[in-house]
């Protein structure tokens, strides 16, 4: 039966979730605080597309995941990662107030499930700051080409990742940079942009850290 409720839960947060990153998009824009000039979220097949990515997740985490605690935690990211892909495409701005909220329910989250087991806090904790200092480090050598929402959204994610597992830090920043790189060459190639061309990082940072928590 859970197995069954998890798709279908999927489905209406993807729904919520499309719509408040709408939401979101169409704030940015009117206060002219946006690089991006794309429109996904704003077409007619955005929520579609949100949901089956949102219950496919969920059917992964309820087949693959437990016990129930860590199938919220899963789902969390989830719904985390999927808003932050579809605004930082739209606009290329990770909000910092969202990144705020995020974090402040991820660690009210931990806190609860993880409760007394001192290693675990120490290992969330210890992901955050590798994954935020190993990102800042990357924005520093880049010139500035990496933005601060990434490196505030990486600290975000790497609470997770420290959850997972003492290595999915690494696997993490090794799986976006090569989603970033898969991304960039194939835009190339297909001459829909050039070597002057700003992507987001945004999405493959939280593609390459779904990747490490669910392997």
């Amino acid at each position: 039966m859970q197995i069954l409720a998890w798709p279908l839960v999927g489905l209406f947060l993807g729904c919520f979730v499309a719509l408040s990153a709408r939401r979101e998009i169409h704030r940015l824009r009117s206060i002219g605080h946006t690089y991006g000039e794309n429109h996904f979220a704003s077409t007619w097949w955005a929520i579609f597309v949100c949901c089956l990515i949102c219950a496919a997740f969920f059917s992964f985490v309820a087949v693959h995941t437990e016990p129930f605690e860590d199938q919220v935690i899963v789902a969390l990211l989830v719904i985390g990662g999927l808003w932050f892909a579809i605004v930082d495409l739209d606009t290329h701005v990770i909000p910092f107030h969202a990144v705020v909220k995020f974090s402040t329910a991820t660690c009210a989250l931990f806190a609860f499930t993880v409760r007394g087991d001192t290693n675990m806090l120490r290992q969330v904790c210890v992901g955050a700051i590798t994954m935020w200092t190993l990102l800042f480090l990357v924005r520093v050598l880049s010139g500035g080409d990496m933005g601060g929402g990434d490196v505030s959204l990486g600290a975000s994610l790497g609470l997770y990742l420290g959850w997972s597992s003492s290595t999915a830090v690494y696997v993490a920043l090794v799986a976006s940079f090569m989603a970033g790189g898969g991304l960039a060459v194939t835009l190339l190639l297909l001459r829909k942009a050039d070597r002057d061309t700003h992507f987001p990082f945004g999405p493959c940072l939280i593609v390459g850290s779904l990747f490490a928590v669910l392997r």
